[in-house]
């Protein structure tokens, strides 16, 4: 709630045009859905959260649904025919207008090539995104639906539009980190993002073996997870990110399946350098489960890692003098 006051703060002391607010658990009660949007955006509805949100996809629909107001249009991403229709039902109960993708805007394209999008009033063709998967097209189409649905208030050229689209960089979400080794970070830290992730490694990479390095929090449902890659991984090493949330790699080995090697490695970092060490051309490595653990291990591909060890052995060594 604090670091959500600041952030309203900063941005009324900038005297900004506009500002894109991502609720941070939820929606309903949630501490960013005291302000009147424009549009409302709801990208997508996952199981995650389930302790707070609840148990079942309707019911987290309902919560992430809080954000629609009162006559202010809400963009709905492709979702499940249960959550759609619990966020359509909100909608029409506050008299909002609901742009869907497949009914309202479409989208088309594949991996490593242009996309189009077909909206209500807007058609462009040839579109280059910045981001690698068939899902960043569909979120890139719901980003144009909502200046679709904003475009009088707060106008953007088609150029604008393009270059965005094109600039865009979302770092450890499907970000290939290295080519030699083939390294993929994501985030993926649920059973909808971890299986999103999945179908896109193998069409990206349907010839190579999938290593996952995978570490994921305690509060997650992690059991589905766990399935999901036994059926493609070729090799795991779980390992715990230094977080109290973490959950204990051994507990995710001895309920991985014997059929998978396996293996447990506690430091995220040091599990990352040593599978870097192993794995060759016939490998993709895919470090998933968790955005703590991307962000762990994210300094070894950005050439700062060893600048943070010489910094830290600089600071030793002066307090040591």
């Amino acid at each position: 709630e604090m670091i959500t006051v600041l952030a309203f703060y900063v941005f009324s002391r900038h005297e900004i045009d506009v500002a894109i607010v991502e609720v941070g658990l939820g929606g309903r009660l949630d501490a960013t859905n005291v302000i009147s949007p424009l549009v409302s955006v709801i990208t997508s509805v996952g199981l995650d959260h389930q302790q707070y949100l609840g148990s079942t996809l309707a019911d987290i629909a309902r919560e992430k649904g809080g954000i629609i107001k009162r006559g202010v249009p809400v963009v709905v991403g492709q979702m499940d025919t249960e959550s759609s229709k619990v966020i359509e039902d909100i909608a029409s109960r506050q008299n909002c207008r609901t742009v869907s993708h497949g009914i309202a805007f479409h989208s088309r394209g594949d991996v490593g090539s242009d996309f189009s999008y077909v909206g209500t009033e807007m058609c462009y063709d040839r579109l280059r995104l910045g981001l690698k998967g068939r899902f960043q097209i569909r979120n890139a189409s719901v980003a144009i639906a909502a200046l679709e649905c904003i475009k009088g208030r707060f106008p953007v050229p088609p150029s604008a539009i393009r270059g965005g689209l094109k600039s865009v960089s979302y770092p450890g979400r499907f970000e290939c980190v290295s080519s030699e080794p083939l390294v993929i970070l994501d985030g993926a830290h649920n059973i909808q993002a971890l299986r999103t992730l999945i179908e896109e490694v193998q069409l990206c990479y349907h010839d190579k073996r999938f290593c996952f390095l995978f570490g994921v929090m305690q509060d997650k449902t992690w059991g589905p997870m766990l399935s999901a890659i036994e059926k493609v991984a070729h090799r795991v090493v779980f390992t715990a990110v230094n977080q109290p949330r973490a959950e204990n790699p051994g507990r995710l080995q001895a309920a991985f399946s014997r059929g998978v090697s396996s293996e447990v490695h506690y430091g995220a970092v040091s599990a990352c350098k040593q599978m870097l060490t192993t794995v060759n051309s016939a490998d993709v490595l895919v470090v998933c489960g968790s955005l703590f653990l991307v962000g762990e291990v994210l300094p070894l591909f950005q050439g700062t890692y060893q600048k943070l060890l010489d910094c830290c052995e600089t600071s030793q060594t002066e307090q040591g003098n």
